[in-house]
């Protein structure tokens, strides 16, 4: 396909649907979900908003709020236990997080703190089915620690919001009035112009008389309607002289405000801190109506501190129309909820009364304050009555507004007359569910440890104060799993008044402790008031097996059996880009690791359209390098992602299978199923202990089978541990285990001894099975592997001009006292002449990307594929080719297309692939290649494309094509190299290419290789 580029030099992989941009944050980085490591992941930071669920409930911020993109969370019933998460902004002064999904089932919870103090446990009762924000925590980081144990519990984040200005100094402001338009709203509206709110509510008879459509249009549009973007309204009875409202609902619905439900009209969102509800008085409101169930159901979902409510009839008032005993439902239900405040009209006063029961006997420890503002332009009443309810202030002679101003802990509202009014009013409160008293928060970092047996680990553990917190905190550990022990260097701190404290907590486990992962309690208590946090524990074996983190290279082959088909996709280890579908607006490819900055993934690079740079064409895998279990229990554990559209299904999987021999067996899947799937970091553990004794490869299979679809897979951190409890022992394997030699020539295997259950002693080597004509010598014999690592000893096999062709078997043997184990190098003799090689990459022949481990490129890294046709629209010049000289596959820097200038092809340094051996036929031997080189006006002489011959240590280049500061179009080309000089000799031939120097755009590609005579 040709994909048109978009002109400019820089060279960063974006799109509209990847979005991988980093900025620094404490660490430079966000806690992953499901880590079982305390790395912290790499946010998308922007002070644009996070894509918008479907269902959520509205979230209206302080002004300079920063918005932050994140992907964390974690399911119930997992192999190990969830551990801890942190998100942090640097310098930040308060966190606010959205959870796009909170599923939680039975008691599990998830538990929100903030390092500076306050501390929220989510349940399932909490806005089941909606995305929301929840409070705001005190400090630059918030711990997330979750306690799930049914499988269908889940939670996920995506987003967050910080703040520069401490909770108690940041705010939002709402401006409030009912009874508008009328003859005086083209005052109130200057009024609520000058206020600048954040947010306007209406307490009902927005436009007179009848709320008629026209009435709107006419009257209320042109004052009030420049607030429509800030607006939150509820109808008033006159709003119900149309029949159903119908004026009311066609106006604010046909400006894209927010109105709750036609047949109901009540609804709820969120400013800052608190919790607003729009109530309608018009329809029922008996105690067991809709409305009322409804609202005890919204108040129970809700997680902020301070809540307010308002609609049109007040429970009470001094006014013409004086209480209403039929609001009386809404005002329980809210008053039983801890509400704080409630704002009405109807009566066409203000009004302020003291915080009231139901019932209008004051309580000024748990009641609510009511507000009547019917002062929005609709002539004044005069008539007054008596109320039930404690009023403070009434005033029945001004026009004006009410404004709110709104923070963590509480409010201060106050009467703003129009223009040539002198009446004001003002009064502050704090919100019921609000804590202003000092107060301690405690977190761990990391909030993960692995301790092996009979080893320490440590993390630091911090006592944050809030609300001028200050006095001694002693702290305690609880929930440890057997064997291990803990050491708290302080055992207790005093944290300076708004400031942190810390200690430092050893664990210590023994040789026998339970081998798992659990999750320990830390305790930290000052007077009456305990605070905790958790710490998840993971105790291995003593010994690892085998660990590779993905950050260089393992010895993993991908498509080891040559059956892969993906067409792209392919998994590779690399450093991987965040990529956000902008059809479900999730993250189906994380831009974070567990640990380090590369993964086991399905494509590192993002795509530019739905499902771009994706699994697509069936299976890819990839496998390790031998790994010999000792005796005895052993344990796999890795992290895993997964993440897919509502296009996959059953036949779409990750797979981790484990090679013994020639049965593969799969130990671990997850299948793709018809529904949207976010990616998110997990954790998995498999029991490998049916393995013991035997020398065996991990192989990790992913696929998008059956109809195409969106899917996407990444593994990291994968370790193999050992229970200790086997004796030492030892591991022989050689690579490679076949090699080709010429009469009268010499080739090489290299022969590995790893050490197993602390194994330390000298291993001495031996060869069998060597034929007439065929010595073979060590580089090194014994050789003595370092206990839980290993050494190599190069063995060197030679023939003769008259050692007899064809294949045998070399049996090599490793013994050490009574140990002894063997592994088969298969050897093939052919004559002196013979030789040769052709490559068309059509399939896999055994060549190795980055084969001496040090490669240096970012992207665009040598694979074989069908390549991508880029065309610059910089220089209108196709980089990389389209077509192949034969059949659809090449060697490429990178297949896919980019979706921006330079996107997809050769970063970073350098990219090497290496052919298998070759014997390079006698007499006169060429080698020809087709190739293509495309680059831009940036490059330069340290770019290239250079191919290789690789002769024991010694590498020779024969060919070379560097980069200048010119436009040059990609095309194919044919190349002859003279090899005589290496006639009979076995040899491997390296392609490498680097965009080295400045940063510049280059591609290459080479296609029909072959080695004659």
């Amino acid at each position: 396909m040709q994909i048109s580029l978009p002109p400019g030099r820089g060279r960063r992989r974006t799109s509209a649907f990847a979005a991988a941009a980093t900025t620094g944050l404490v660490a430079a980085a966000l806690l992953t979900a499901g880590s079982s490591a305390s790395a912290r992941s790499k946010p998308d930071l922007t002070t644009m908003p996070a894509p918008e669920p479907a269902a959520q409930i509205t979230q209206l911020s302080e002004r300079g709020t920063t918005t932050g993109r994140t992907a964390i969370g974690g399911v119930g019933g997992q192999a190990r236990a969830a551990a801890p998460q942190t998100v942090c902004q640097q310098g930040a002064k308060w966190l606010r997080l959205r959870f796009t999904d909170l599923s939680l089932r039975g008691r599990d919870t998830v538990t929100v703190s903030g390092v500076a103090g306050g501390t929220f446990t989510f349940t399932g009762r909490h806005w089941p089915g909606k995305a929301f924000h929840t409070r705001a925590f005190a400090g630059e980081c918030v711990q997330i620690s979750p306690s799930l144990t049914d499988p269908a519990s889940s939670y996920r984040i995506d987003a967050y919001q910080s703040g520069s200005q401490s909770l108690a100094a940041a705010n939002v402001i709402v401006a409030a009035a009912g009874d508008i338009c009328g003859t005086a709203c083209n005052q109130t509206d200057d009024v609520v112009a000058a206020i600048n709110p954040t947010a306007v509510i209406t307490a009902g008879d927005n436009a007179y008389d009848s709320g008629t459509l026209s009435e709107f249009n006419n009257n209320y549009h042109p004052h009030w309607g420049k607030f429509n973007n800030l607006v939150r309204p509820s109808p008033g009875n006159h709003e119900y002289r149309t029949s159903g409202a119908a004026g009311y609902f066609d106006y604010y619905n046909g400006h894209g405000v927010e109105t709750g439900a036609r047949d109901q009209g009540y609804y709820s969102f969120d400013v800052g801190d608190w919790h607003f509800i729009s109530l309608n008085s018009n329809v029922s409101v008996s105690a067991s109506s809709p409305q009322v169930t409804w609202l005890r159901n919204d108040l129970a979902a809700n997680t902020k501190p301070c809540t307010a409510a308002y609609w049109h009839h007040p429970r009470f008032s001094s006014g013409d129309h004086g209480d209403n005993s039929g609001m009386g439902a809404l005002y329980s239900a809210l008053y039983d909820a801890k509400t704080d405040l409630i704002i009405n009209g109807h009566d066409h006063h203000y009004e302020r009364f003291a915080p009231a029961r139901p019932d209008g006997t004051r309580d000024d420890a748990n009641g609510v304050r009511q507000f009547v503002i019917g002062t929005g332009g609709r002539a004044l009443y005069s008539a007054t009555t008596s109320s039930a309810g404690p009023s403070e202030v009434f005033n029945n002679n001004t026009f004006g507004v009410g404004k709110m101003t709104l923070t963590a802990t509480g409010y201060t509202v106050e009467f703003v007359p129009v223009a040539g009014r002198t009446f004001t009013d003002r009064v502050t409160g704090t919100c019921r569910k609000a804590s202003t008293s000092p107060d301690f928060g405690v977190t761990t970092d990391p909030t993960a440890v692995t301790v092996k047996q009979g080893n320490s680990a440590s993390t630091s553990v911090r006592v944050s104060s809030s609300g001028g917190f200050s006095a001694a905190t002693a702290l305690s550990v609880s929930g440890l799993p057997a064997g291990v022990t803990a050491t708290l260097s302080p055992a207790s701190v005093t944290p300076p008044a708004n400031g942190s404290a810390t200690s430092t907590l050893t664990l210590t486990a023994s040789s026998s402790a339970a081998v798992g992962t659990s999750t320990a309690t830390i305790s930290a208590t000052s007077g009456a008031v305990t605070r905790t946090a958790n710490l998840q524990v993971t105790v291995t074996g003593g010994n690892t097996v085998f660990a590779d983190d993905f950050e260089s290279d393992g010895g993993w082959t991908v498509n080891p059996a040559g059956t892969d088909t993906a067409t792209s996709g392919r998994f590779e280890r690399g450093n991987p880009d965040q990529t956000v579908s902008t059809h479900s607006n999730q993250i189906k490819q994380l831009g974070t690791t567990t640990s380090g900055v590369n993964c086991l993934v399905t494509g590192a690079a993002a795509g530019s359209a739905y499902g771009a740079n994706d699994l697509d064409g069936g299976v890819t895998s990839i496998r390790s390098s031998a790994v010999a279990l000792p005796s005895g229990a052993s344990t796999m554990a890795f992290a895993y992602s997964v993440g897919h559209g509502d296009n996959s299904g059953p036949d779409d999987y990750l797979r981790v299978r484990v090679v013994d021999g020639s049965t593969v067996t799969t130990v671990f899947e997850k299948v793709g199923a018809a529904a949207e799937v976010e990616a998110i970091w997990q954790n998995a553990t498999v029991d490998l202990s049916a393995y013991a004794g035997r020398t065996v490869r991990i192989q990790v299979e992913a696929a998008d089978a059956g109809t195409a679809s969106l899917f996407e897979a990444q593994v990291d951190d994968l370790e193999i541990t050992s229970a200790g409890t086997g004796q030492a022992d030892f591991a022989v394997t050689a690579n490679p285990t076949a090699v080709i030699i010429p009469q009268g020539q010499k080739n090489y295997t290299t022969v590995n001894v790893a050490s197993i259950n602390g194994f330390g002693s000298a291993v001495d080597l031996n060869v069998t099975g060597a034929p007439a004509g065929v010595q073979t010598q060590w580089q090194s014999d014994p050789v003595t592997p370092p206990a839980g690592g290993s050494v190599s000893s190069q063995l060197m096999i030679n023939t003769t001009a008259t050692t007899a062709t064809g294949t045998f078997d070399l049996t090599v043997t490793g013994t050490a006292g009574a140990l002894s184990h063997a592994v088969t190098v298969r050897v093939t003799v052919t004559s002196a002449g013979a030789g040769g090689f052709a490559d068309d990459f059509e399939s896999d022949r055994g060549w190795t990307v980055n084969p001496a481990g040090t490669d240096t490129a970012t992207s665009g890294r040598f694979e074989r594929g069908n390549p991508d046709q880029t065309v610059s629209t910089h220089s209108n010049q196709v980089k990389q080719l389209g077509t192949t000289t034969s059949g659809v596959n090449c060697l490429v820097t990178g297949a896919a297309a980019g979706s921006a200038y330079g996107a997809n092809d050769l970063d970073g340094g350098v990219t090497s692939i290496r052919s298998p051996q070759i014997v390079v036929p006698a007499g006169t031997a060429r080698l020809t290649f087709a190739y293509s080189v495309g680059h831009g006006d940036n490059s330069g002489p340290d770019d290239y494309l250079r191919v290789r011959v690789v002769d024991g240590s010694t590498v020779t280049t024969v060919f070379e094509k560097v980069g200048a500061a010119a436009e040059v179009e990609a095309i194919w080309q044919n190349a002859t190299v003279d090899l005589s000089a290496y006639a009979g000799r076995t040899v491997r031939i390296q392609v490498e290419a680097a965009d080295a120097g400045t940063a510049s755009l280059f591609e290459a590609q080479v296609d029909d290789l072959s080695v004659t005579n």
